[in-house]
């Protein structure tokens, strides 16, 4: 997996516009801050099924760099003034995530990370001040610059460029060299339960080619529905719940349940259609608890894609 710290290496001639990117949703959701379920302690339950929902990644940043992963998808809410990464509870703070990734360039020069950064669904911060600040504090050297879009990866990181960084909240408070994700990004969230629907959908995704002119992204994502959720509330005690899908009775008590349904839809694509799946396509795939094996067989589309 050492090949995996740095694959970018191999590809310092082709812009980063050109490559697809493994990447990770809700990257920052691999652990949680204990005051996030402080005032549930009382009621076990309610706390462990939180965090069945809240959880979408194992590793740590870091790790995730370490593994391949190349694009971070945070969302931030702001405590006592401080920017934390959040998945409707607190996770970590920013500043955290922050050190990993200027942490992992230094260690590894050859590499990009590609990061989407907004505010938590209902919780957005009142002010983004304080992460403008933390950007400008931590890293404002390594964004990239729109102006520089043309260079390959070899001529960014020749001029320590590292970080292509797509915030429409962060370019509306002036931070120098981020990108507006509205101009340049664009998402395809599919926002279902249904493992039939996704994979219709993100067969689609894969081989059919972008015209928007701008950054893909899109991941074998599903969503728990309120209905799931309650499903799981009724019966917390079981070892797995049954849930009545589109799909007929599908066995998932939690997210990560889901995830490996879903992840094993996108790797069989992967392998089954790579010649039809092409950069031209899209530019991330974002996932949830995502196998190392998954991860290569991302990385491995740049040697079959131009």
């Amino acid at each position: 997996m050492d090949s995996q710290h740095h694959w970018m290496a191999h590809h310092q001639t082709r812009s980063i516009f050109n490559l697809i990117l493994p990447g990770t949703h809700n990257s920052g959701a691999y652990t949680i801050d204990p005051q996030s379920f402080a005032p549930f302690t009382h009621t076990w339950w309610l706390g462990c099924l939180g965090k069945r929902f809240v959880i979408t990644q194992t590793r740590s940043i870091y790790q995730q760099l370490l593994d391949g992963i190349r694009s971070l998808d945070l969302r931030i809410s702001l405590h006592k003034n401080t920017p934390w990464v959040s998945h409707t509870a607190k996770l970590l703070p920013l500043e955290t995530v922050l050190q990993d990734v200027c942490r992992f360039v230094t260690h590894y020069p050859t590499e990009i990370i590609v990061i989407r950064l907004k505010g938590d669904w209902g919780y957005e911060p009142a002010s983004w001040d304080s992460t403008v600040s933390l950007f400008q504090e931590l890293c404002s050297e390594l964004l990239i610059p729109v102006s520089e879009r043309g260079l390959s990866i070899g001529e960014m990181v020749a001029k320590h460029y590292k970080v292509l960084l797509f915030s429409d909240e962060l370019y509306n408070c002036g931070l120098q060299n981020c990108w507006p994700s509205n101009t340049w990004l664009a998402e395809r969230w599919h926002d279902t339960a249904s493992l039939s629907i996704l994979k219709a959908k993100l067969f689609n995704d894969l081989t059919t080619e972008n015209t928007t002119g701008k950054f893909i992204m899109t991941g074998p994502i599903l969503t728990p529905t309120t209905s799931f959720i309650k499903h799981v509330y009724m019966r917390m005690l079981c070892s797995c719940v049954v849930v009545a899908t589109d799909d007929g009775p599908v066995e998932w008590s939690e997210l990560r349940d889901m995830a490996k349904d879903a992840n094993s839809v996108a790797l069989g694509y992967i392998r089954n259609f790579k010649q039809q799946i092409s950069v031209k396509n899209f530019n991330i795939l974002q996932m949830d608890f995502p196998s190392d094996e998954l991860i290569s067989e991302i990385i491995s589309l740049n040697t079959t894609t131009t």
